[in-house]
C-alpha cells in the first residue's frame, strides 16, 4: 500500500509533507510496509530530499509540470514507474 502528499506549490512547504506522510505512514496508523511518495513540481533542494531519504519518503519531482495543462509524458512516465517500482518491485 502506498501514500502520496502532492505539493504543487502555493501551499505548505515539502517538509511539512514529509512530516504529514511520516505521522500517517507510521507502524502506528497505516502499518510497516506502506511506502511514501511526496510528489512537488518542480525539484527539491538537497537538504529537502535528505530529510525525505532519512525519514524513508520517496520523492518524485515533475520538472515540467505547469499547473491549468496536462501533466507532460516524460513527468507522468516518471510517476508510474517510480510507484510501480517501489510497489511492486518491478523495474521497466
Amino acid at each position: 500500500m502506498g501514500i502520496a502528499e502532492v505539493k504543487l506549490g502555493g501551499g505548505k512547504s515539502p517538509k511539512q509533507g514529509i512530516d504529514q506522510l511520516s505521522t500517517a505512514g507510521s507502524r502506528e496508523y497505516l502499518g510497516t510496509y506502506t511506502a511514501k511518495f511526496l510528489i512537488v513540481a518542480g525539484q527539491l533542494k538537497a537538504e529537502i530530499r535528505t530529510l525525505a531519504q532519512e525519514k524513508q519518503v520517496t520523492v518524485i519531482e515533475l520538472p515540467n509540470y505547469r499547473q491549468g495543462r496536462p501533466l507532460p509524458k516524460q513527468d507522468a512516465d516518471r510517476l508510474t514507474q517510480t510507484v510501480r517500482e517501489k510497489l511492486l518491485g518491478v523495474k521497466r
